[in-house]
């Protein structure tokens, strides 16, 4: 059952990118004379719920604000499908300056409570986003070459002076977040279920990102690789006494010695 539906069958671009959009949802503020810090501007909403007046057990019920479905079903090349693709952009005359206070891709938050009355909520499994890797589904032949659960790249620096202080491809903020019950003490930044599972690193620190600095590599890495004291290498073409090396002194590429 459908609230609302659209159907687009055509077979023909139309405009001038060559692409068909089926449903297009396009919104411009501007707004006139002071406007509070708090007021919020959304181009589309979309509200679910069920009835409060309602206790009987709806285990078996699912609510979803927006079910996106993409389904590819000719025997075709394709170049790129995607599910939910979402762009930010931000864009002024030249010579001008736009500032943002937060521009985020994708945001996603579950609070339980109204902030002000108690109850109770028994909660099996909360998951902030959750990623099902590309697999076969049936008994399917073909290749996937890669895949990958969550694929994160850098971000793009144009032509111009423009600069990027600090970037993190995963940013994972403090696990307690001032919460007045205190810190439990069973948070993990990281938890892996698996522990035959292997991780690719390249070089990590550790206690922060000016802590010591654990590295692979091949060579020496007296004079070339640069950790406070503390760190650990690991050469690749090394042997005997010559495989793992310690700084032991100093904060620069000096003051490695092997073990």
């Amino acid at each position: 059952m459908a609230t609302m539906a659209f159907v687009d069958n055509s077979t023909t671009a139309s405009n001038a990118t060559n692409a068909e959009d089926g449903f297009v949802i396009s919104r411009n503020y501007m707004p006139s004379g002071t406007v509070a810090s708090y007021f919020g501007f959304s181009g589309m909403t979309i509200g679910i719920s069920n009835d409060p007046s309602n206790t009987q057990d709806q285990s078996g019920a699912y609510l979803t604000g927006l079910n996106v479905y993409t389904e590819l079903l000719s025997p075709t090349t394709i170049g790129n499908a995607a599910s939910i693709e979402v762009f930010n952009l931000s864009v002024v005359n030249p010579g001008q300056t736009q500032t943002i206070g937060s521009i985020i891709g994708v945001y996603t938050e579950t609070l339980l409570g109204d902030g002000a009355n108690v109850a109770t909520y028994n909660v099996t499994r909360a998951v902030g986003l959750n990623i099902g890797t590309t697999g076969f589904y049936g008994p399917q032949s073909g290749i996937i070459a890669t895949s990958w659960g969550l694929n994160i790249e850098g971000p793009r620096l144009g032509g111009g002076t423009g600069s990027i202080t600090s970037r993190n491809g995963i940013r994972i903020a403090s696990q307690n977040q001032g919460n007045p019950g205190g810190r439990n003490p069973n948070s993990w930044a990281i938890h892996e279920d698996d522990p035959l599972d292997r991780n690719a690193l390249g070089s990590i620190n550790l206690g922060g990102n000016a802590g010591p600095l654990i590295s692979a590599g091949h060579g020496d890495p007296d004079g070339v690789v640069t950790s406070v004291a503390g760190g650990l290498y690991l050469r690749l073409d090394g042997g005997a006494n010559s495989t793992l090396y310690v700084k032991e002194s100093g904060t620069g590429n000096l003051g490695w010695v092997a073990k």
